[in-house]
């Protein structure tokens, strides 16, 4: 696999780092710690491969009884040899302590995956996972439950309402305003003027 990697990397990376992460080495940097990985990597020992990058589009059922479009694509679906359960596993780029700090919130997406996983398969996970590959493989897991399942729905469910919400003058006081400590002036916001995928066209990015 890491010969694989290193063959088709420059054909399947063709997105350019933001220009301030790559004047601080961060592409050679990632493509270094994608390479260690392959390099280290032994399978998932003690579970089956169920599926990979599935991909599910079919309405999600909200708390209130209506209806969404949805797509999902999950990265892979694993039963444990040893319980029979389900677990669902996704593959982070985040570094362990980024990670850390946004545990809970990423969690969420795993429990609305479980949805579309509990349709098809007819049962619920036994478990939800990521893998932090940039940080060796390091795993990180979380026993299923269902009233965490019920809250993230809600929280689904009330994100959704407050989207369809919004105008286009919502949009743009979306972020948080940033002000430098040394000018007092407001500053850029890095993600809307770099990252962010729609900042040719979202409002707010065009704004700033």
């Amino acid at each position: 696999m890491a010969a694989e990697y290193e063959r088709r990397y420059s054909d399947e990376v063709v997105t350019l780092f933001p220009r301030m992460l790559a004047a601080k080495g961060y592409s050679e940097k990632t493509y270094l710690q994608g390479l260690e990985y392959f390099k280290n990597f032994d399978g998932f020992p003690g579970y089956e491969v169920v599926s990979a990058e599935e991909k599910f589009e079919q309405p999600i059922k909200l708390t209130d009884g209506t209806t969404r479009p949805f797509i999902a694509f999950v990265d892979l679906i694993l039963r444990d040899e040893f319980t029979g359960g389900l677990v669902i596993f996704d593959h982070k780029s985040k570094s362990w302590t980024e990670f850390r700090k946004h545990r809970d919130e990423m969690y969420k997406q795993q429990y609305l995956y479980s949805y579309f996983v509990h349709e098809k398969y007819g049962e619920w996970p036994s478990a939800t996972a990521f893998n932090l590959f940039k940080e060796g493989g390091r795993k990180d897991e979380q026993e299923f439950s269902m009233d965490v399942y019920n809250q993230t729905m809600q929280w689904a469910t009330d994100a959704i309402h407050n989207i369809e919400s919004y105008d286009v003058l919502d949009w743009m006081e979306c972020k948080e305003q940033k002000i430098s400590k040394k000018t007092g002036k407001q500053e850029p916001d890095m993600f809307c003027s770099a990252i962010c995928g729609v900042r040719g066209s979202c409002p707010n990015s065009i704004a700033r």
